[in-house]
């Protein structure tokens, strides 16, 4: 599967080389907003994703920011840049180049572009190695503004802009084994990373599920002690956790696994994030452990995401949570929980973003749960 971020009638070359290698192309058409273009390329998964640069009204910074969205959301996803009558030595590309990018597409002859396509689409030409990313060389974001001719004031605009956070630690609880604890933390990385930011997960409990990833997936990155890097995302250890604050990740996210499973000590560092959720479910055994952890934290911000709720039955688990019904929200179905699909965008928009009441509302924490009528199939 190929997508391309543009008009079919630039890229219209690009089905008639990739019928070749059996891709199918799925065109945007022109996209004026950078939202527009992550929850394009957040719709499904793709082997390839054609970037017209030709097409977009963004320039300089915006369009390296956007590719490098792109690129931390889509990692397994091959990025082409199709930039016709550009170069390599450009300062737009050198700084692509910096964040990544192997693959570009320059010429104005069809033929060219065809067969520039073709080495990039054949599975039996290697992937060529892109430069590796320097970071005092570039600067971060406000280095590879200056390099294409931004001024100071923007410079310094945009590094602004990377370095706001709103939230800077998020921690993540399960109701029950096996509800999708992990894959929400992962998923919140993920959103994250589509909107710039910078993320790691630690590791606060005793699945093993960091050892797993490193003993079974051979694209591992573990060229740091103290933790690994897979599908972009780094992945720290608790032992490691005091190591890292303080570095240069704009927001932790911290995996406690089980509720039950945590401590005195464990419980208090949960509670001292500045974002707190936890995923339950709606199964008879899991309505029976929720109703004790929503009275435990009655009196504490958290929120709530349900896991594998049909539409059919959200209106009456929102109801069955009474006064917490407006902490409540409904997770997409993620088999895959490296892979962030825009259709989760709302519900982690919403979460992230929404401005927390200063005092709970006083109420009876009597009657939770009275309401659940079960599924009458």
């Amino acid at each position: 599967m190929i997508l391309y971020i543009g008009t079919k009638q630039n890229g219209f070359f690009v089905e008639e080389v990739a019928k070749n290698y059996n891709h199918s192309v799925r065109y945007t058409a022109e996209l004026f907003d950078v939202n527009q273009i992550l929850e394009e390329s957040l719709k499904e998964r793709t082997d390839y994703i054609i970037v017209d640069t030709g097409a977009m009204i963004f320039v300089g910074a915006e369009i390296v920011n956007i590719i490098s969205r792109i690129k931390e959301t889509q990692p397994d996803s091959r990025i082409v840049i199709f930039s016709q009558g550009g170069n390599e030595n450009s300062d737009i590309s050198v700084s692509l180049k910096k964040i990544g990018i192997a693959d570009f597409l320059f010429s104005f002859e069809l033929g060219v572009l065809k067969s520039e396509l073709e080495k990039i689409l054949d599975p039996s030409n290697p992937k060529p190695e892109p430069k590796e990313v320097n970071i005092e060389e570039t600067n971060g974001i406000g280095g590879i503004a200056k390099e294409i001719g931004k001024s100071t004031a923007d410079t310094e605009a945009v590094a602004k802009i990377k370095k706001e956070t709103v939230i800077e630690t998020i921690a993540v609880a399960g109701s029950i084994s096996r509800i999708g604890t992990t894959t929400q933390a992962l998923q919140i990385a993920k959103y994250l990373q589509s909107c710039g930011k910078k993320v790691c997960y630690i590791e606060c409990n005793d699945t093993g599920y960091l050892h797993a990833i490193q003993s079974f997936y051979t694209d591992v990155i573990t060229a740091r002690k103290d933790r690994i890097t897979y599908s972009n995302i780094d992945m720290i250890p608790c032992e490691n956790a005091a190591k890292v604050r303080g570095e240069e990740y704009d927001c932790y996210i911290y995996d406690y696994g089980l509720v039950e499973k945590m401590n005195a000590a464990l419980l208090s560092t949960f509670l001292e994030k500045d974002k707190k959720v936890i995923v339950a479910g709606v199964s008879p055994l899991e309505l029976v452990t929720m109703s004790s952890i929503v009275q435990k934290f009655f009196d504490s911000d958290v929120d709530y995401i349900f896991s594998f709720v049909s539409e059919s039955d959200r209106e009456e688990a929102e109801a069955m949570m009474e006064e917490k019904k407006d902490r409540v929200h409904f997770a997409e179905y993620a088999p895959d929980p490296f892979f962030f699909s825009s259709k989760s965008i709302p519900l982690y928009h919403h979460l992230l973003k929404e401005k927390l009441r200063e005092k709970e509302q006083e109420s009876k924490k009597q009657g939770f749960f009275k309401k659940w009528k079960g599924r009458e199939k």
